[in-house]
């Protein structure tokens, strides 16, 4: 089984409020992921430490894109929009930034990445959340569910 660390974005993967992830692969490495493959999801990386928290599965071959192509509703697949939401889950480099901000910086800049476009299948390692915060996080899954990204044929 190949695996992708979401170290800085593992909470959103945890509580299904991601299914895209944007990547610094080469391209020899990104060419041995494809459409339908399921993958292990993991904290961080295994040389770090890291432990799988599920199993995902592709939706399409990654391919590259210029950030300055991304959709609005990538905000919410990235997790953006949850971390904003639950700030106590954000990496200590994002603990001050509004992801928001940052999304649309990133954007202006263009930088190119590979895009993983993803479901989740399995989360073996799930959150926990107080009730009061429960309606938050479905509000937030909802958003993926109905907002699906177009994927080209």
């Amino acid at each position: 089984m190949k695996y992708i660390s979401f170290a800085y974005t593992t909470p959103c993967v945890q509580a299904r409020c991601k299914d895209v992830t944007r990547r610094e692969w080469n391209d020899d490495y990104a060419a041995r992921f494809q459409k339908g493959e399921v993958v292990g999801a993991l904290d961080k990386t295994f040389r770090a430490g890291g432990k799988q928290i599920g199993t995902i599965r592709l939706l399409e071959k990654p391919y590259k894109e210029s950030e300055a192509l991304m959709p609005n509703r990538d905000y919410e697949g990235e997790g953006f929009a949850f971390l904003d939401k639950f700030p106590r889950f954000k990496p200590a480099m994002w603990a001050h930034t509004d992801l928001r901000a940052k999304f649309e910086q990133d954007r202006a800049y263009g930088d190119t990445f590979w895009v993983v476009r993803f479901e989740i299948l399995e989360i073996t390692r799930p959150l926990e959340f107080l009730p009061h915060e429960l309606a938050t996080i479905e509000t937030l899954q909802n958003y993926l569910r109905t907002h699906p990204y177009k994927i080209s044929a």
